[in-house]
Formats: structure tokens, sequence, C-alpha cells
């Protein structure tokens, strides 16, 4: 009721909505609360605790110490000082995470991790570690690892790895490599190696520091470390070292050869190159043929 000296004031409207209002001792309103949909509702209040008792911060407004949903439908979370905003359907089980916005998004069992958006994002197992954007792209024990956009892209068992847009591409037990884009590419199990784009390339298990910079079915074989093709398609190098410039169906298989480009063209030797040309074989050491 209202009297003309009490600080609170509750009343009902000509539409029988309710309206509670709260003064100050200087007698400025402070709090409004009015059922009509028409109406505003707030609080002007200097500290507001939602969630608490006690302050823990110097914010004006505190909520939940332990985690907190904010416009999240169907979210859930079982740990820690994590929150979730916006979107539906996500799930965080891992503490002191953040999802914002998206749907279907989870993050389980990591520490420290983000989820930017995007829908079927999963983060499991992995500290510090974000995904923004994109479409079921899953991060699987990887620490420090992050995928930007892209579609089905995974990372697994890969610490400090990056993957950026593309689609269906992998990295499997490399730390520290990257996956620049492109579609169906592979790092299996080759630390400090890149891929840049394209389409089908694979760098293959103990291929450490190799570099793929695109083109299409390229492929640096296994223990072929610190190796690189450039572009080009098919081409293949299975030694250590060993460069191939682009071309077509280009092999070099000889510890620190070269092959510049041309098609169907092989450095079996070590230490041999091959400027281009067609269907060129080097099978000694050491040899440099130019185009034939």
């Amino acid at each position: 009721a209202s009297d003309g000296t009490s600080s609170i004031t509750l009343k009902s409207d000509s539409s029988k909505n309710a309206v509670i209002e709260a003064t100050n001792s200087a007698g400025e309103k402070q709090f409004n609360l009015d059922t009509n949909a028409s109406n505003t509702s707030y609080l002007n209040a200097n500290k507001l605790l939602l969630g608490a008792k006690t302050a823990k911060g110097n914010a004006n407004l505190e909520v939940g110490y332990k985690n907190s949903v904010i416009s999240a439908s169907y979210s859930n979370i079982y740990s820690t000082g994590s929150v979730i905003v916006a979107g539906s359907g996500h799930t965080v089980s891992g503490d002191f995470d953040i999802i914002a916005g998206g749907t279907e998004n989870n993050i389980s069992g990591g520490n420290f991790s983000f989820v930017g958006g995007g829908s079927g994002v999963g983060i499991t197992g992995s500290n510090y570690s974000s995904s923004v954007g994109g479409e079921n792209n899953n991060l699987l024990t990887s620490d420090y690892s992050f995928i930007g956009g892209g579609q089905n892209i995974d990372i697994s068992g890969s610490n400090y790895a990056v993957s950026v847009g593309g689609e269906n591409n992998d990295i499997t037990g490399s730390s520290y490599a990257t996956i620049g884009g492109g579609v169906n590419n592979l790092i299996d199990h080759s630390t400090q190696s890149f891929i840049g784009g394209g389409g089908q390339n694979a760098i293959r298990s103990g291929a450490a520091g190799a570099a793929l910079i695109g083109g299409a079915f390229n492929r640096v074989l296994n223990r072929s470390s610190y190796s690189a093709i450039g572009g080009g398609r098919a081409n293949e190098v299975s030694g250590l070292y060993g460069f191939i410039g682009g071309g077509s169906s280009n092999i070099v298989s000889g510890e620190a050869s070269t092959i510049l480009g041309g098609r169907s063209n092989e450095a079996e030797g070590k230490y041999c190159s091959v400027v281009g040309g067609l269907s060129n074989i080097i099978s000694g050491n050491p040899v440099a043929q130019a185009q034939g």
C-alpha cells in the first residue's frame, strides 16, 4: 500500500497489473517492477549480486560465482567458474570454460577453453583451447590448440596445433602443426608440419617439419622429415630433405633431392636435381639434370 511515508509501494493499475516500487531515503525511485508488458521495469542499484551474498569484485553486477547460463535455452553447466551465453543446447563440464553463441556446442573434461559460435563444436579433454565458428569441428586431447571455422575439422592428440577454415581437414598426433584451409587434407603424427591449402594433400607419419603449400593429391610420405612440396598435382616425396616445386606426378625418393617441376620425373638418388621436363629419372648420386 502507499501512504506517503513508506519506501515500498505495492499497487495495481486499472487493468489489474501489479506494480512494486521502492525508493531511497531521499524519495528517489530505485526499483520498479511492472507486470504490464508495455511498461519498463528497472533496478537502479550501485551493486547487485545474483547467486551469492558476498561480493568478490568491484563490478556493479556480479552473477553466480560457480557458473552462469545467460539467454541460452536447453543448456547446462556441470562445473565451476564457467559461462554459457546465448544459443541453445550447449553443455560445459570443464572448469573456467566459456561457450558464446551457436547451437549444440560442448566443452567436456577440459579447462580454460572457449567456443565462440558455430554448431556441433566439441572440445574434449583439451586445456586452453579454442574453436570459433564452423560446424561439427572437434578438438580432442589437444592443449593450446585452435580451430577457426570450417566444417568437419578435427584436431586430436596435437598440442599447439591450428586449423583455419576448410572442410574435412585433420591433424592427428602432430603438435605445432598447421592446416591453413582446403579440403580433405591430413597431417598425421608429424610435428611442426604445415599444409597451406588445396585438396587431398597429406603429410604422413614421421615427417616432422614438412611443408605442403597447396595443390591436390600431393603427399609427403613416412619419415620424410623437413621435406616440402610447393604445389601441383599427385607429387610425392619419400626422402629426407626432399623438395618438389610443382608439376604433376613427380617423385623424389632420394635424400636431399629436388624436382622443380615438369611431369612424371623421378629423383631416386641422393643430392640429385631435375629442373623439369617429362619422364626424367635419376638414380645415381650426385647428378643435376636439366629439362629434357
